[in-house]
């Protein structure tokens, strides 16, 4: 067994803002908190591959009926092993979910892809998205909100102005 303790990977990244690692999921491990001060500790296998997601939660807020929202999840592996992405998928209709096949070395750094159609979309959304992986804390959610506006309820706004 090998130890692993993550820190906050992406404060040396140039031209970005110190982020906090959150770990997604950790089914099979025993985690603390995570925070900059007090790493996470847990128990890997030795050449096993662990992802950590910069955030699990991307929020766009209010948004008009039939745009395209896209982002894109980074995640690090803080393990000793490469990880392989197996699948990412979400049941909601409009949303594509894409992945990159190549095995992410340790330290290295992937992401997941996420590109939503709203057409078919009214009110609140709370999309999830299922990560599938060789990594030890597999598997992985992450989420997507927005509150969807009506193309009229956003003209009859802007008409009062």
């Amino acid at each position: 067994m090998v130890e692993i303790v993550m820190k906050n990977p992406w404060a040396h990244l140039a031209g970005l803002a110190a982020m906090s690692l959150i770990p997604v999921s950790f089914a099979h491990a025993q985690v603390a908190e995570p925070s900059l001060e007090q790493p996470s500790q847990i128990q890997v296998p030795e050449n096993t591959g662990v992802i950590g997601f910069d955030s699990a939660i991307r929020s766009f807020g209010e948004v008009v009926q039939g745009e395209t929202l896209r982002h894109s999840y980074l995640f690090l592996n803080n393990g000793s092993g490469p990880i392989t992405l197996a699948q990412a998928f979400s049941q909601t209709s409009g949303v594509s979910v894409m992945i990159s096949r190549a095995p992410v070395e340790a330290g290295a750094f992937g992401e997941v892809a996420v590109s939503v159609d709203t057409s078919d979309m009214v009110g609140d959304q709370y999309i999830r998205i299922r990560v599938n992986s060789d990594a030890y804390n597999a598997p992985s959610t992450l989420y997507l909100r927005a509150h969807v506006l009506p193309p009229e309820e956003v003209e009859t706004e802007n008409a009062g102005e």
